[in-house]
């Protein structure tokens, strides 16, 4: 899978003892270097050098082996001498550089340290790297905690970073389309694993994770037929529908298996003409919320009300706009809305 098609065109052109031979020698850089300019000479390549042996030589090989270790270099020097000016080219060029931790297994940990990444605690369109992320990190914190999604607008009000944000813990915002491909291979950093916020169960640690597990199993009883009643109705979206302790202020959020693809890379897929087959979600309720309560008493007195059918859909709907994804029947949506407005306006 190859990002970014206005770089395709390979920018180093090889010569041999001094005579252009070509610019398309595509196997004297990876492709995730392909915004680099120069010139390769080479003395040890015969000057009637063919296509046929440029693809398969060994010589080539081992130039581009010093060519991409020369440039990740410079790139290190640039990011520890002029963080400003890598910055700039980062923000340029990092989409294509990233790729290389997916394709460039040999050179991976360099180029994630060269990664950068807006993060939940800081300002819109700063960026920091993992080093400085994993340094800020609280000493009880064990994992590299991100998020993915289409902007940054549409995942820093994610339900699911509620906890941490509460707990002064930051989160990598992921925004580039290349990013949920590239953690398929990003496995850790500095020894820390990486842990999507909106994907899986989400433990604490400690005296928290038996509060938790506490919390969560009395919920289950507590509200088994609001539960019963939601999983009915949406269960050809749902996978389950559960209690989750990462919520704080919202009564709801949807979050995926921890090895689903996101809503955003199957709408991503779809716009590239790619059949992709419907991912259930996870719905996960917060049992400290008001609404919560009294969706469940509801429930509990007549689970078929059509009252009950109205604010179930708005539940769902609420959840799906707030991870950024849209709702599936916008107009039912709207009439929903203006039947509360109108109930609640004397």
């Amino acid at each position: 899978m190859q990002w970014m098609p206005d770089i395709q065109k390979k920018g180093l052109q090889l010569y041999v003892k001094r005579v252009f031979i070509t610019d398309e020698c595509k196997e004297l850089i990876p492709d995730y270097l392909r915004f680099v300019k120069g010139v390769v000479d080479s003395g040890d390549l015969p000057l009637n050098v063919s296509r046929e042996i440029l693809q398969d030589n060994a010589i080539i090989g081992r130039i581009q082996k010093a060519v991409t270790s020369k440039i990740l270099s410079e790139l290190k020097k640039m990011h520890e001498s002029e963080p400003e000016a890598y910055k700039k080219f980062f923000k340029e060029f990092g989409k294509v550089l990233k790729e290389g931790i997916h394709t460039d297994y040999t050179n991976q940990e360099k180029i994630k340290a060269l990664a950068m990444y807006e993060t939940m605690n800081t300002a819109p369109g700063e960026l920091i790297s993992l080093e400085e992320y994993v340094k800020a990190m609280p000493e009880q914190q064990k994992d590299i905690y991100f998020i993915t999604g289409d902007s940054r607008a549409h995942i820093e009000s994610n339900p699911a970073l509620e906890l941490l944000r509460s707990k002064g813990y930051d989160v990598l915002f992921m925004t580039d389309p290349i990013d949920e491909w590239i953690m398929q291979s990003m496995f850790q950093f500095d020894k820390k694993n990486f842990k999507n916020v909106a994907k899986g169960e989400f433990e604490l640690e400690g005296e928290d994770k038996e509060a938790a597990e506490k919390i969560i199993a009395e919920a289950k009883d507590k509200f088994k037929a609001l539960t019963e009643k939601l999983q009915k109705k949406f269960d050809s979206a749902l996978k389950e529908v559960r209690f989750s302790t990462r919520l704080v202020d919202s009564p709801a959020c949807l979050v995926g298996d921890e090895h689903s693809i996101s809503p955003q890379m199957e709408r991503l897929f779809k716009a590239m003409n790619q059949e992709m087959p419907v991912t259930k979600r996870i719905l996960e309720l917060n049992p400290k919320h008001p609404l919560i309560e009294k969706l469940q008493l509801m429930a509990a007195d007549n689970a078929e009300s059509q009252e009950l059918e109205m604010y179930a859909q708005l539940l769902y709907d609420q959840a799906l706009l707030a991870e950024g994804s849209p709702i599936e029947d916008s107009l039912n949506f709207s009439r929903n809305i203006a039947k509360i407005m109108l109930k609640s306006i004397k």
